[in-house]
């Protein structure tokens, strides 16, 4: 069954462009901070897509050590037409306002791929990392994907940028995509805004997993490719893989399942 809490309301709509202070829960963490970006396990953004990646974890339970493992799966779920090189990565039915990344991406289309991991304490599954795949060539170095007027050095203790999620969904889209979208969802208007974001909610429950769903939104030759986040709602960086001739190769959101 999916689960979804919307925002009805455009006063309720926020540009979480900023940095983002995280809190730790028992069995998930965020990123912390610009050191803890520099040591950030890289290898697992690209290796997470490789089936049957296991990452041993524990969490505390009663003030006991409770071990467990994630299992990751891949799954190719279509492709992404990025037409002005412009991506936005944000949350799924809250695109309004939402900044495009600053670089400028490959044209044309390219596979989205989700990393599922499965819990071993109770075969749940969840979308670990999202990706577009914008080449064969492996990545050899990964910078935290920014916007326009972001400066990751300017980042204090329990920072990140990335993007805020309240709908237990997040997307990718290029600009024109988004183009699309916001007309389509119209949140300018709560009550039309209520009435299609039921149209895509219906969509996402044609694909609907247990704990997961997916969507590739289409209109006017655009697309907007959208997917469960993590465990729900939070908030989450990207990152940019570069290959050996610092060609873009990769975009990929962590999702926080895997604690650093």
């Amino acid at each position: 069954m999916l689960i979804i809490l919307l925002i009805t309301t455009i006063s309720c709509f926020d540009k979480r462009n900023e940095a983002f202070t995280s809190k730790v829960n028992t069995k998930t963490a965020g990123i912390n901070h610009q050191e803890a970006i520099k040591k950030k396990n890289f290898d697992n953004l690209e290796n997470a897509f490789s089936n049957n990646l296991i990452v041993n974890q524990y969490y505390l339970e009663n003030e006991k050590k409770v071990n467990y493992s994630i299992t990751f799966i891949n799954h190719t779920i279509g492709v992404i037409r990025i037409t002005s090189g412009k991506i936005v990565a944000c949350d799924g039915f809250v695109s309004y306002g939402s900044e495009p990344f600053k670089y400028d991406f490959p044209l044309g289309e390219y596979s989205v791929d989700l990393a599922v991991g499965k819990f071993s304490y109770d075969n749940d599954e969840r979308v670990g990392f999202a990706r577009i795949k914008f080449s064969d060539n492996q990545p050899v170095r990964w910078e935290l994907a920014l916007k326009n007027g972001q400066d990751i050095t300017q980042l204090k203790e329990n920072e990140i940028y990335g993007y805020g999620v309240d709908s237990g969904t997040g997307c990718f889209m290029d600009i024109e995509g988004k183009n699309e979208f916001d007309l389509f969802l119209n949140p300018t208007d709560n009550l039309e805004y209520d009435k299609n974001s039921d149209v895509i909610l219906k969509e996402l429950e044609k694909s609907d997993k247990p704990t997961w769903t997916h969507l590739i939104w289409e209109r006017n030759g655009k697309n907007v490719v959208i997917f469960s986040s993590g465990v729900g709602d939070g908030f989450y960086a990207t990152y940019i893989g570069y290959d050996a001739k610092n060609q873009i190769c990769r975009l990929v959101t962590d999702f926080d399942l895997i604690i650093q």
